[in-house]
């Protein structure tokens, strides 16, 4: 089954955002691991980070944890 090359170009273009978006998802939540841990190396409690970052201190706890993507 064959659709039009305008169909095929919009379902090509859907695919590459997706695949934006994902990277950018990515990044954002490398960059909140990066803020989390930078505060808590600045010495600020669990509590603290989390109240500064409008999460739970179980979410600061998680991310503070969470192993590096491998390259």
């Amino acid at each position: 089954m064959h659709v039009t090359e305008e169909a095929e170009r919009l379902w090509a273009a859907a695919l590459e955002a997706e695949e934006q978006a994902r990277a950018l998802q990515q990044r954002a939540a490398q960059l909140r691991r990066d803020a989390v841990r930078t505060a808590r190396a600045d010495g600020y409690k669990l509590d603290a980070a989390a109240a500064a970052f409008g999460v739970s201190p179980g979410r600061i706890q998680q991310l503070a944890k969470t192993p590096l993507p491998e390259a």
